[in-house]
């Protein structure tokens, strides 16, 4: 597997706080139209993915694969477009642990399992901006959300 981005941040919050709002974070980290929840574990959307001046739109298919709670976290994040011609398969795991201050730490690594061969050759850069953009948005959008419950 090909590494697209790794990631390692400090929360202070509970890990079960962290845990509350890590799905919900994973799956507003990415700009998805269109969602339908298929059930609380999978949900298929259309992604946007802007390049000059088209707009390419892509199935994106999203299941949680693994559970362990409140340790582990991972997720499928499939998207394919242009009748199957261009199409990426990523796994996203988290991982959270106990820090010594009270706080969580949360390591994150998004790995590309699969790319079609556009992707592999003139789009891969933007699969990885779009995998950095999406922890850094679960980074945000978690420190939001559990800083609320540690001031009450």
């Amino acid at each position: 597997m090909l590494t697209t981005t790794e990631s390692t941040f400090v929360i202070e919050a509970s890990r079960e706080r962290v845990w509350e709002c890590l799905t919900k974070a994973l799956f507003r980290s990415i700009p998805l139209e269109q969602m339908n929840f298929l059930n609380e574990r999978s949900l298929v959307a259309v992604l946007r993915v802007r390049m000059s001046r088209f707009e390419l739109p892509l199935r994106v298919n999203i299941e949680i694969s693994e559970i362990s709670e409140p340790e582990i976290l991972a997720a499928t994040i499939k998207a394919t477009g242009v009748k199957g011609i261009i199409g990426f398969n990523q796994t996203v795991r988290f991982t959270l642990a106990d820090t010594n201050e009270g706080g969580t730490k949360v390591s994150a690594r998004l790995e590309a399992e699969q790319m079609s061969l556009p992707v592999k050759t003139f789009l891969l850069w933007k699969v990885k901006g779009f995998a950095n953009d999406s922890l850094s948005s679960v980074e945000r959008l978690l420190r939001e959300w559990t800083v609320s419950t540690n001031k009450e």
